[in-house]
This record gives structure tokens, C-alpha cells and sequence, in this order.
């Protein structure tokens, strides 16, 4: 049932989650519940992958990309969103030579320095 955001800069529907209230808040919900719901949905398999279980009891719960991870440890889950550093650094090195182009543009267009012999050239023709 999808629910619709008051707020008028969203103007969007916005599907509930299966832990959401009727009022679109959510509410905690047990691990062990998460998991068995995930295993039951085929939709959940493309894109939550299989849960492992790490020698110190951590549970990780891999999310398809660019998304994250589940993180489930002594009861309590986190959610680690998935950084890609490599895209970050290839937008800066990419912002960085456009601003370079850009900036070899208006150079070659009119240079910094003043220009003293067209000033002078059109006084003396008047």
C-alpha cells in the first residue's frame, strides 16, 4: 500500500516496507524475523544475497551494488552503506580537467595582462 509524503517537496508515492506501520513509520523488528523473510522471497533473493556469519557471531547480509550492507552483531542491525571511492576520484579528476579546459578557453580568448598598445593605438587614431 503506498503512502504519500505530506511534505510538497516530495510529491512522490512511496512504497511501505513489510515492518511499516500503516502511518509509514517503521518499526523495530526482531533479526531472526528479517531473515526468515528474506529467505521466503524470491524478489528479496535478487537482491539481498545469502547472510554469513563471521567467527566473532557478526551476521552480514551482502545488498545488491551500489547499496551496502546489512550488519547484524549481538542483536542489533546496522546498515554500512557501500562507498565507492574509485567513482568519487574519477568525478574529481574529471571535474578538475574540465575546469582546466575551461579555464584555457578564456586565456586564449583575452589574456590577463592588459592590452597597452590597442588602448594607446585608439587614442591616437581619434
Amino acid at each position: 500500500m503506498p503512502v504519500t509524503c505530506t511534505d510538497r517537496t516530495r510529491s512522490r508515492a512511496v512504497a511501505t516496507s513489510p515492518g511499516a506501520r500503516e502511518d509509514g513509520d517503521m518499526k523495530l523488528q526482531n533479526a531472526d524475523e528479517v531473515l526468515r523473510r528474506l529467505e521466503g522471497d524470491p524478489a528479496a533473493a535478487r537482491v539481498y544475497g545469502e547472510p554469513h556469519e563471521t567467527a566473532d557471531g557478526t551476521t552480514v547480509i551482502p545488498v545488491a551494488k551500489p547499496v551496502g550492507v546489512f550488519v547484524i552483531k549481538d542483536g542489533r542491525a546496522t546498515w554500512k552503506p557501500a562507498v565507492d571511492t574509485t567513482r568519487i576520484a574519477m568525478l574529481g579528476i574529471l571535474v578538475g580537467l574540465a575546469s582546466a579546459v575551461f579555464a584555457g578557453v578564456a586565456m586564449v580568448r583575452r589574456p590577463p595582462w592588459p592590452d597597452l598598445y590597442g588602448d594607446i593605438a585608439q587614442l591616437r587614431s581619434s
